[in-house]
């Protein structure tokens, strides 16, 4: 999934030619928008009717998740196609970094993507952000986050230690 998300951002001409040359097995382009879609405020649309669905068919054990947080590189540009424009950010700058976060099951073979975001620069701090949404969104599903998985890169070792602060001031006094 998040190889046919990134033929598709980069290119959505692309990635129609591989759907309609059967080539390789890819996912429709509606689900891919419809899995990757961040909340809309205006709209309060986002995947968690989905997620649900998906977790709704697995057996209890499967259930407990492992967080897998990964970044993607991109080419910096834009593209308007299908009355889309494919390559921005939130804020509108250009995305050089998707920001993936994938459910796995511990003892299950359940995985997923929970949700993706075009980031221009990745710092921890945007990073922390998205976590936050992707938290409060698997909280609305039948899942148990047990583990975050992440590289070693710089934004990664700071983010932990941006959540584990966070986490500890907000704790209650024993």
């Amino acid at each position: 999934m998040i190889f046919a998300y990134l033929i598709m951002a980069s290119s959505s001409a692309a990635y129609n030619v591989l759907l309609q040359e059967d080539v390789v097995s890819l996912p429709s382009v509606a689900t891919l928008r419809k899995i990757t879609r961040r909340v809309d405020a205006a709209t309060n649309v986002d995947n968690t009717a989905y997620l649900q669905l998906r977790v709704s068919t697995l057996q209890e054990y499967e259930r407990t998740v492992l967080l897998i947080i990964d970044e993607i590189y991109v080419s910096k540009r834009i593209e308007y196609a299908g009355g889309d424009v494919i390559g921005l950010t939130a804020d509108g700058s250009v995305a050089s970094t998707l920001l993936c976060f994938m459910a796995k099951s511990v003892a299950g073979h359940y995985k997923d993507i929970v949700a993706v975001y075009p980031i221009d620069k990745l710092t921890a701090s945007k990073q922390h952000e998205c976590y936050l949404d992707v938290m409060h969104l698997l909280h609305k599903t039948p899942v148990t986050v047990v583990a975050i998985s992440v590289d070693n890169a710089a934004a990664n070792r700071k983010f932990f230690t941006l959540t584990t602060s966070v986490t500890a001031h907000s704790r209650p006094a024993s």
